[in-house]
């Protein structure tokens, strides 16, 4: 009885990890500096479209860096702590312009929002936590858009708030 138990389980559990389902979100963990995620993302995942994918990035001294490729109509969030800066700089930047990718939204800690914005973005954070950054097409100002571009990211001090 015991082995047909474990034998019935053990089948479940082939099942239910190779059904056929197709993903729309993946989430991907790097450090500052660290290789370009394009492979990660668009690579090795055959017949699936992903629409949404995560990157968290690891800052190093409030900064850091990322390369990603985009499919048209596929949103990108990167993910980063920050533990006690008061300001946000980031910057997309397109290898072959021109591309249409904004910075669609900044989700807070708290998980209030404020977008759209444009490729660059200067914003004052209100509390330490994790922040999102929302990255997509502007459907108003162009066509769908694809292609690689790399997101800096520099957090800082408020002068005078050190």
């Amino acid at each position: 009885m015991r082995t047909w138990f474990y034998y019935s389980l053990l089948v479940y559990i082939c099942v239910a990890s190779c059904s056929g389902k197709t993903k729309d979100k993946d989430t991907v963990f790097l450090s500052s500096g660290a290789d370009p995620v394009e492979q990660v993302i668009s690579g090795n995942i055959e017949n699936t479209f992903i629409d949404s994918v995560t990157v968290f990035i690891a800052l190093t001294d409030g900064q850091g860096s990322v390369e990603l490729s985009k499919k048209a109509d596929q949103t990108l969030y990167i993910e980063f702590e920050n533990d006690g800066y008061d300001r946000l700089f980031a910057e997309i930047v397109i290898y072959d312009p021109p591309g249409n990718i904004r910075f669609d939204q900044i989700i807070m800690p708290d998980g209030t929002t404020d977008g759209p914005f444009s490729q660059t973005l200067q914003y004052d954070l209100p509390a330490s936590g994790i922040y999102r950054l929302s990255m997509h097409e502007n459907m108003m100002a162009g066509e769908r858009w694809s292609g690689t571009f790399t997101v800096n990211i520099t957090l800082s001090h408020l002068i005078g708030k050190e």
